[in-house]
């Protein structure tokens, strides 16, 4: 029986939207820049969507530079 990958989304920060990709490379740690990094508050304390619901209207992409992370107004 053979399966066929339709899609491949990474998560690069917890709790922002992911990125739709047409390929990935594999690591040690699984697929590249998938689930890296978090944001934390002063306190070094991880935060979520589920505290803050703002942080859906964030939306990452890749830049020339790594990624780039903008706030989507529109959707507010």
């Amino acid at each position: 029986m053979g399966y066929t990958l339709s899609e491949i989304n990474i998560y690069p920060v917890k709790s922002l939207g992911g990125i739709s990709l047409n390929e990935s490379k594999v690591e040690r740690r699984g697929l590249q820049y998938d689930r890296r990094w978090m944001l934390v508050d002063k306190n070094d304390k991880f935060i979520t969507q589920r505290e803050f619901n703002e942080l859906c209207l964030f939306r990452l992409n890749f830049d020339n530079n790594g990624f780039k992370i903008t706030f989507d107004k529109n959707s507010s």
